[in-house]
C-alpha cells in the first residue's frame, strides 16, 4: 500500500510540475478577451477558507465535515501553489469509538482555467486525533502517527475580478485518501463552500 501511495504521489507531482513549467512560461492571459492594461496578473498572495460536508469511505466509513484554510502564492492567472490545512470530524459507523478526527496538511499545485474552473493536487502529511475503530470492536487503528495522503480538488469560482485580484465564493469537490498502513486506507470526500482571494 505504501509503495502504491509513493507511486501515486510521484505521478501527481511529476504531472503538475510539468504543467507548472509550461503554464508559468506562457502569458498569464489565455482568454477570449484580453484584460485592460491596468489589471494586475503577476505574483500575489492567494488565500481561501471553506467548510465541507461529506463522508469517509474505504476501510472505515462515516459521515462528517470539516473546515480548511488555504494560503500560498498565485504565480499568475493560471498557476498557484499553496498549503492547505484541514480539520475533519466524522462519525464512524459501526465502531465502539464513534468519533474520528484528522488534521490534513497538504501542498497543492492548482490551475485556474477560463477564470472559473480550478483543479489541483498534491501530497499531504496527515495526523489522526483520536482512535478509529471498525465493525470489529477488537480492532482499533490508532492514527496518532503521521501518515501519507493525497489532496485533490475540483472547484468552480463564482466571484468577480478587480484590477488587483479575483475574489468571491467558490464551490469545491475534494477527495483525500489517507494511507494508514499496508492494510488500511480511508478516503475523505466532501463538497465545500468557501471564499477565496486569488
Amino acid at each position: 500500500m505504501r509503495r502504491r501511495a509513493r507511486l501515486a504521489i510521484t505521478i501527481v507531482l511529476a504531472t503538475f510540475t510539468t504543467m507548472l513549467g509550461s503554464a508559468r512560461s506562457a502569458h498569464a492571459q489565455q482568454y477570449f478577451e484580453p484584460l485592460p492594461e491596468e489589471y494586475y496578473t503577476d505574483d500575489r498572495v492567494r488565500f481561501a477558507a471553506d467548510a465541507q460536508l461529506g463522508a469517509m469511505i474505504g476501510d472505515e466509513s462515516g459521515f462528517g465535515g470539516g473546515v480548511a484554510i488555504h494560503i500560498g502564492l498565485q504565480l499568475n492567472d493560471i498557476v498557484a501553489t499553496y498549503a492547505v490545512h484541514r480539520l475533519w470530524l466524522a462519525d464512524v459507523i459501526g465502531g465502539d469509538e464513534r468519533m474520528f478526527a484528522v488534521s490534513t496538511n497538504a501542498v497543492v499545485i492548482d490551475l485556474t482555467l477560463f477564470e472559473r474552473v480550478q483543479f489541483g493536487a498534491g501530497p499531504a502529511l496527515d495526523v489522526g486525533i483520536g482512535a478509529l475503530c471498525g465493525q470489529d470492536a477488537t480492532r482499533c487503528d490508532g492514527l496518532g502517527d503521521v501518515h501519507l495522503g493525497v489532496e485533490t480538488r475540483l472547484a468552480v469560482s463564482l466571484g468577480e475580478r478587480t484590477p488587483a485580484r479575483r475574489r468571491g465564493l467558490v464551490i469545491s469537490a475534494n477527495v483525500h485518501p489517507i494511507f494508514v498502513d499496508r492494510n488500511t486506507t480511508i478516503v475523505i470526500v466532501g463538497l465545500g463552500l468557501g471564499y477565496q482571494l486569488f
